[in-house]
């Protein structure tokens, strides 16, 4: 079953980990991102438990409801963390309809999570959603960045690589979970292979991050 993710869950947790070391050195320093540490350690738990069951329970390991939890748990904390972070990064006049669509999204959240489906069911139509609404943010926040003068360059802005991030993300999980109904009944067999794009675009996300990072406290030490 690992083998079948050609290992990218591995490279995934050691990127996590790679942000949560400096991140928590220099947590008084990076501001709003401190939270995306906290992030990272949720994931790098998240992931860890998941490897650990699967190797303990290589056949049935995705029913387990201990599993269905933690990733529920872990999309909800990811869903208000990339809210607060395009809320805070947006003009103000902006932010009266970042904020309109967030409650929207966080309205959808309670109803597929308890109405249309519960807290042991992994959230793949909840994914999807929250994909696409954080894939049309960060066009939304390119449109804005590169419409104004930069105050910086734009790679080293801390919110250009945070959206990046995000972007790259989405744009890897969403393609995945709109087929994953499709491929589950037509070529079962490749499925957990699959999955490794999951897990491609989480790397992706903390490299950004990691970036992200860098950026911020390069200008908190001007």
């Amino acid at each position: 079953m690992i083998s079948r993710s050609y290992f990218t869950d591995w490279l995934s947790l050691l990127l996590a980990l790679v942000v949560i070391v400096p991140g928590f050195y220099h947590f008084k320093k990076i501001g709003l991102l401190r939270i995306f540490i906290l992030y990272s350690l949720l994931s790098f738990l998240q992931t860890s438990l998941t490897l650990f069951i699967i190797l303990v329970n290589p056949f049935d390991w995705i029913h387990t409801p201990i599993i269905e939890i933690s990733v529920n748990v872990f999309v909800i904390f990811e869903a208000f963390s990339f809210l607060l972070f395009f809320y805070t990064s947006f003009a103000e006049n902006y932010r009266r309809i970042v904020l309109m669509f967030s409650i929207c999204l966080l309205a959808f959240i309670v109803w597929d999570r308890t109405v249309k489906s519960n807290f042991y069911q992994l959230p793949n139509s909840f994914t999807i959603v929250e994909g696409l609404f954080f894939l049309s943010l960060s066009v939304a926040f390119y449109i804005q960045l590169f419409s104004e003068p930069p105050l910086i360059s734009i790679k080293n802005n801390h919110s250009f690589w945070m959206a990046n991030g995000i972007f790259m993300l989405f744009a890897s999980l969403v393609p995945l979970y709109l087929l994953k109904p499709v491929l589950q009944s037509a070529l079962p067999s490749v499925i957990d292979g699959l999955n490794s794009f999951n897990y491609i675009g989480y790397s992706a996300f903390f490299v950004c991050l990691y970036k992200s990072m860098l950026c911020k406290t390069k200008v908190q030490s001007i």
